[in-house]
């Protein structure tokens, strides 16, 4: 156990570095709109860009889904709900200009809480089939009292905000929730990624780390089966 923590500690740092290395990618333009099925919008988490999707998206895409759409969130130390808005600009515009009827949403980390707050708003003109959470803190995590800005206090150990998430989430009946966790996260807790009212579609991997889950096959694999 102690060698596969070290080596999710090696691939997050990698994760870290390849994430600088590429971050001026994140302001230009990508063109996505290779498929025609249900379109996927991927979410990043707290203080990163779209950057980190870039492996994610290449399988995606490889895979016949799609097709599959990123953004920015933005300032990095504002509310949830901001960032929900941030979201819901994206979709809305694409139901506008594309005439897409139905969405997925994948969110690593804070991202994930993103997608799930904003299935769980009410009036859209569009629906959300499935949102998939990628380490996400739904029942908060420690490691939040040391970040900034209030989604910070959002994330926090029990905090109000998720804990009224993940009980929503529970009565929810048009949005399928899956979710993916690591045992080797030291960001998020398995037991906070995992906290699912639906067991079976929560999934377990091993030897990678908080962010080394976008850069995991692992991971990929069960995201395209939960979307298929």
């Amino acid at each position: 156990r102690a060698y596969s923590s070290m080596e999710a500690a090696c691939k997050d740092l990698g994760c870290q570095i390849l994430h600088l290395l590429f971050l001026p990618l994140a302001w230009i333009p990508w063109k996505t709109e290779k498929n025609r099925e249900i379109p996927i919008v991927l979410v990043h988490g707290y203080l990163y860009t779209r950057m980190v999707w870039l492996y994610h998206l290449f399988f995606l895409r490889k895979g016949g889904l799609g097709p599959v759409y990123t953004l920015n969130l933005g300032y990095p130390f504002s509310s949830i709900e901001e960032f929900v808005s941030v979201l819901e600009k994206k979709l809305e515009a694409l139901h506008r200009e594309k005439q897409y009827k139905t969405f997925h949403l994948v969110g690593h980390s804070m991202g994930g809480l993103v997608c799930i707050a904003a299935a769980l708003r009410p009036s859209h003109q569009y629906s959300i089939a499935k949102v998939i959470t990628i380490g996400s803190p739904m029942q908060g995590t420690k490691s939040a009292r040391w970040a900034l800005g209030i989604c910070g206090r959002q994330m926090e150990d029990h905090s109000l905000f998720t804990q009224s998430l993940t009980e929503k989430m529970a009565f929810c009946e048009s949005t399928q929730f899956f979710h993916v966790g690591s045992c080797e996260d030291h960001i998020v807790p398995l037991d906070s990624s995992l906290r699912s009212p639906h067991p079976k579609r929560a999934f377990c991997v091993s030897g990678v780390g908080h962010l080394s889950l976008l850069l995991a096959r692992e991971v990929q694999k069960k995201i395209e089966e939960y979307l298929s």
